[in-house]
């Protein structure tokens, strides 16, 4: 009896693998096709009628216009991290957060 559950489980075992690895094999070339089919974001899908849309789509979304700051222009902001003249040089990169709301001509 325990001889025959041992052969049983080596015999399964290599299908189980192989069906398993098949089933990889041929997921990774439809998922290819839907990506190349699929609308990128931001594209319309063009089905010849009324998609129906979502929330969103119903809602209406405010395009971002660009906006330029003027040069002089303060931002405050908040470092991240430790800004010192013993391990830092001028012209070196850091990372920081706006403290407060930028205005532009009134605009925040």
């Amino acid at each position: 009896m325990r001889r025959s559950k041992l052969s049983l489980t080596f015999f399964a075992a290599p299908i189980l693998l192989a069906a398993l690895l098949a089933g990889c094999a041929s997921n990774g070339s439809t998922a290819e096709a839907d990506e190349i089919s699929a609308p990128q974001p931001g594209e319309a899908a063009n089905n010849g009628g009324d998609s129906g849309g979502g929330f969103l789509s119903k809602v209406g979304l405010a395009k971002a216009e660009p906006v330029v700051i003027p040069a002089g222009t303060r931002i405050r902001v908040r470092t991240t991290s430790t800004l010192s003249t013993k391990s830092n040089t001028s012209g070196e990169s850091f990372v920081a957060t706006i403290a407060e709301p930028v205005t532009v001509n009134g605009k925040t």
